[in-house]
């Protein structure tokens, strides 16, 4: 279940991604993935998860993800990015083990990336190399480094 702190979290999110939706909406004529385009983009996530095996019910636990992200086209189709993730792991027993402490992880990410052109569409596939910095917290333990990751 989310917290107070949570929920407001996850409320004023949601909003906020409504509104960037909301206010693009009728840019759908515009060319997209052409040289010189700006790219601000965004995921935000909740899934609560309970772990059940040979009829037993685990520990529920949560995790709240927001990431956003802004690119560049520099050519037609090949986007420069740089992005975040921040996701918190309320009472992750693997993480944090002791009195159901919150676990956070801080992610930076320099994203090349290439969108496929189609026809007539308003879909762009694409693939995305993301290199960059993690960190992770949980109670009193901090750990960060190199992290690397694809779409």
């Amino acid at each position: 279940m989310l917290t107070q702190n949570y929920q407001k979290t996850f409320h004023a999110l949601l909003v906020l991604f409504l509104v960037v939706y909301l206010s693009s909406s009728n840019a759908q004529n515009r060319q997209f993935a052409v040289k010189g385009i700006t790219e601000i983009s965004e995921a935000v996530s909740y899934s609560n998860f309970t772990s059940v095996s040979n009829g037993e019910t685990g520990d529920a636990f949560s995790i709240f993800t927001f990431a956003p992200q802004i690119g560049y086209f520099v050519t037609d189709g090949f986007e420069l990015s740089f992005g975040t993730g921040i996701s918190l792991l309320p009472g992750f027993s693997v993480i944090s083990p002791e009195d159901g402490e919150s676990s956070n992880l801080l992610q930076f990410f320099f994203s090349p990336g290439y969108n496929f052109q189609t026809n007539n569409s308003t879909l762009f596939p694409f693939v995305e190399a993301q290199l960059g910095f993690t960190s992770s917290s949980s109670g009193n333990n901090t750990q960060s480094g190199f992290s690397y990751g694809g779409e």
